[in-house]
């Protein structure tokens, strides 16, 4: 399985923070956010990783062009295609069932059941993507999911449960999408949830959302405790040395 880490937008939401520099490099305790994405990517054991780019992308590839830990495959957006479009425009590099999707401005400290390894039987069982799913707060501008009794998924106003920025997605179903062009997974998913076949799991573990000016402004100093965090400061130990 091959992970990909969604760069390309424009971090509208994120107000001047974003005027000079794209989101996924804004510090989170001194540490640009796609260090974190990286950082569990690694730790789940991926090898090699996607990373779309539109927005100041030559940031991002100057940042990154000495990682280390595995392999980088960056794709360049002339003209931004979206969340599934950017996905579709990769896959020709692709022979896997699975894309594991990450979104760097969703900070992460998973609980060992999140390990995609320990969702290898919702894998199994879902016709379309599997979503990892977090409790929606009442006032929050988010697309309310219910979790049905079987895991599939329903879209439903004032349902408990939000997309929290980790899925997995069949590459099969991308690759009838038109090649460089727009399109969204969100409209993709609610076509599978209509249709019975998206799954998802109640995700565990540490979360923080960085998706907009106030939420960013607002995570904690210190992300990874214990254990996780001295795997991070190793895991970051090359950036020092440069």
């Amino acid at each position: 399985m091959k992970g990909f880490i969604l760069a390309a937008g424009f971090g509208k939401r994120m107000g001047d923070l974003t005027k000079d520099k794209p989101k996924p490099l804004l510090p989170v305790n001194g540490i640009p956010l796609i260090y974190y994405s990286l950082f569990q990517l690694f730790r789940w054991g991926l090898r090699e990783t996607f990373i779309n780019l539109h927005y100041r992308g030559d940031m991002i590839e100057r940042e990154l062009q000495d990682f280390p830990h595995m392999t980088l495959r960056f794709s360049h957006e002339k003209e931004i295609l979206g969340t599934a479009g950017g996905l579709r425009k990769v896959l020709g590099q692709v022979e896997d069932e699975w894309l594991l999707v990450l979104n760097p401005d969703t900070v992460m400290a998973p609980a060992v059941a999140m390990d995609p390894g320990n969702l290898a039987v919702q894998l199994t069982r879902t016709r379309g993507d599997l979503l990892g799913l977090a409790p929606r707060k009442s006032h929050e501008n988010v697309s309310a999911i219910q979790k049905l009794e079987d895991d599939t998924l329903r879209f439903e106003e004032h349902a408990p449960y939000y997309y929290m920025g980790y899925s997995f997605v069949r590459c099969e179903r991308l690759r009838s999408l038109p090649a460089e062009s727009f399109a969204e997974m969100g409209t993709i998913w609610r076509v599978q949830a209509a249709a019975g076949e998206l799954r998802g799991f109640e995700y565990e573990g540490g979360l923080w959302d960085a998706g907009t000016e106030g939420a960013y402004y607002s995570l904690p100093g210190l992300i990874f405790e214990g254990e996780m965090a001295e795997e991070f400061t190793e895991f970051l130990s090359y950036r020092r040395q440069k």
